[in-house]
C-alpha cells in the first residue's frame, strides 16, 4: 500500500500503553495525557487531541492511533438520519437501549446522554 507521508513519527505500541514521552524518554504516558512538553501521549487515541486539554498534538504516535489527514467527518444531518433509521426499529413506547449505552429508557424516559 501507499505511505502516507506525515511528520508524526509512528511507534511500535498500542492505544492506551505506558510509553515514554518522545521529548523527555524519561517521563512515561499512557492514553490521554499531555507530556511535560504539552504534546499528547503517543498513546492516546485516535483523533483525542481536541478533548485532551494538550497544548500540542501528538510528537509520535503508536501504530493505529496516528491522526489521519483532516477529512470532512458525517455531518449532523447524516448522524442525525442513522438515529432515526436505528429509532425506526422499534415501537412507540416501547423499552429500547439508549444509544451508546447499557441503559434502557421507556417512552419519555432519558437516557444518560440527555436523549429521549
Amino acid at each position: 500500500g501507499a505511505e502516507v507521508s506525515t511528520d508524526v513519527h509512528v511507534l511500535q505500541c498500542q492505544e492506551g500503553q505506558s510509553v515514554s514521552c518522545p521529548a523527555m524518554k524519561a517521563v512515561k504516558c499512557s492514553g490521554v495525557s499531555c507530556c511535560p512538553d504539552g504534546s499528547l501521549c503517543p498513546s492516546a487515541p485516535r483523533g483525542s487531541h481536541g478533548s485532551s486539554g494538550c497544548m500540542k498534538p501528538k510528537l509520535a504516535a503508536c501504530e493505529g492511533t496516528e491522526d489521519e489527514p483532516v477529512q470532512p467527518t458525517a455531518s449532523p444531518q447524516e448522524e442525525e438520519q442513522e438515529v432515526a433509521e436505528q429509532a425506526s426499529h422499534c415501537e412507540v413506547g416501547s423499552n429500547v437501549a439508549c444509544p451508546g449505552s447499557q441503559a434502557r429508557c421507556l417512552q419519555s424516559q432519558c437516557c444518560p446522554d440527555g436523549s429521549l
